[in-house]
């Protein structure tokens, strides 16, 4: 009766996990972004809106679609000076919706850094630009829209597949 008893339990926990898509951390994903990005117009806090170059997929299972909201934050944004100074323009990618709902966070390097602030990283923007003259205003930081970008995920996740 006892090896019974262990053996339904067995066969309950493992079908709990079953048909669940594993996620691994790590993963590299590859987004675009959707506006001009620049450091003109843009502001510290201002949520920056990315998409999928491509839906990520788990054993043929779209798990993150390429109409998934992708999203980050500026972090700084420095307008072009006089004296030829360049605007600058620094940004993370954050997270992106999976299909079952869960948001998933990104970094921007492939291996963990311990010991490392754990936000998704920060993507820098700069543009060098030698002065001619001292009067000569800096260049803007413009990132065009469809711009690509590799992130990786953050951790491992547990999706749950369409029904």
């Amino acid at each position: 009766m006892k090896h019974f008893i262990i053996s339904a339990a067995f066969i309950l926990a493992s079908s709990a996990g079953q048909g669940q898509l594993h996620l691994s951390e790590g993963t590299p994903i590859k987004v675009k972004t959707i506006n001009e990005l620049s450091s003109r117009k843009a502001q510290v806090g201002d949520i920056v809106y990315f998409r999928l170059v491509e839906g990520l997929k788990i054993d043929s299972v779209t798990v993150i679609d390429t109409t998934a909201e992708v999203m980050g934050e500026i972090i700084e944004a420095v307008k072009a000076r006089s004296l030829g100074r360049p605007g600058k323009l620094d940004f993370t990618i954050d997270n992106a919706k999976a299909i079952d709902g869960q948001n998933i966070r990104l970094r921007t390097t492939p291996k963990r850094m311990a010991g490392k602030d754990k936000t998704g990283g920060v993507v820098a923007a700069a543009v060098i630009f030698a002065p001619v003259a001292l009067f000569l205003k800096g260049k803007e930081v413009i990132i065009e829209p469809n711009k690509e970008f590799i992130v990786y995920v953050d951790s491992d996740y547990s999706i749950n597949p369409p029904k």
